[in-house]
C-alpha cells in the first residue's frame, strides 16, 4: 500500500475536465509532483498566450509543469516518470508512447468520461448526450499501448438528468477526481483487483471539431 503522503504521481491533463479532476485530488491532500500539459496556445484577435487550467491551477499550488510539444518532448520526461510511484492520465490530447505510459512504477491511471468499453475516445460526453444515453459515469482504468482498452480498476454509474455538456462534464469529473482520490491510497490493492473489460462490447466516438 503507498503511504498517504509519500508518495509521488504525474498528471496528465490540459482542458476544465482535467482542472476538475485535479482540484478533487489536491483537495484530498493528493498532490501531484509534476503536471504535464499542452503548451500555452495564442488564442483571439490578439493572439495572446493563454495557459492550460491546469497549468493554472499547478502554479496556485506551487506543482512543478512540464508542457511537451512533440514526441520527443514526450520521451524526454522518460527518466523523470521512472521515479514516479504511478501517473494519472484525464483528457490529454496526445496519444502516449507505451514507454511513457509503463514508464511510473505501478502504471498510468487513465480517468475516462464514460462506462468503459462503451465510448472509448475523444468524445465521451458529447456521444453520449447525442445518443440520448439515460446513463453514464466515470472509468479508472489502467492504461495501457491501446486507446481505453486496459483493465477496469472503478466504474462509477449515475442517470443523465436535463444537463448540458459543460453541466455533465464538471460532474464527471468532480466523481472521477474523488472516486480516485479515494482508491490512491490503496493503488496496489485496487490494480490487483483491476479486470479486463469486455472488449467484444466496445464502441467507440468520433472527435467533435469545434
Amino acid at each position: 500500500m503507498l503511504p498517504d503522503t509519500k508518495h509521488h504521481f504525474a498528471f496528465w491533463g490540459t482542458p476544465r475536465f482535467a482542472e476538475i479532476v485535479l482540484e478533487q485530488l489536491i483537495a484530498a491532500g493528493q498532490k501531484p509532483t509534476l503536471i504535464i500539459c499542452n503548451p500555452d496556445r495564442p488564442v483571439g484577435r490578439k493572439q495572446l498566450l493563454i495557459e492550460p487550467p491546469t497549468k493554472v491551477l499547478a502554479d496556485k499550488n506551487g506543482i512543478e509543469v512540464a508542457q511537451p510539444e512533440t514526441k520527443e518532448d514526450i520521451m524526454a520526461l522518460l527518466e523523470k516518470l521512472q521515479k514516479m510511484d504511478f501517473a494519472v492520465v484525464a483528457a490529454y490530447s496526445k496519444i502516449l508512447p507505451k514507454e511513457i505510459v509503463e514508464a511510473p512504477k505501478l502504471g498510468t491511471i487513465g480517468v475516462h468520461p464514460s462506462l468503459l468499453p462503451h465510448y472509448r475516445g475523444a468524445s465521451p460526453i458529447q456521444s453520449a448526450i447525442l445518443a440520448g444515453e439515460e446513463k453514464t459515469g466515470v472509468s479508472l482504468y489502467l492504461m495501457d499501448e491501446k486507446m481505453d482498452h486496459g483493465k477496469i480498476i472503478s466504474k462509477s454509474e449515475f442517470k443523465i438528468s436535463n444537463e448540458n455538456y459543460e453541466e455533465l462534464e464538471a460532474r464527471l469529473a468532480e466523481l472521477g477526481g474523488k472516486k480516485l482520490a479515494e482508491i490512491i491510497p490503496a493503488l496496489e490493492f485496487a490494480l490487483e483487483q483491476a479486470l479486463e473489460q469486455e472488449h467484444g462490447h466496445a464502441t467507440f466516438t468520433k472527435k467533435f471539431v469545434t
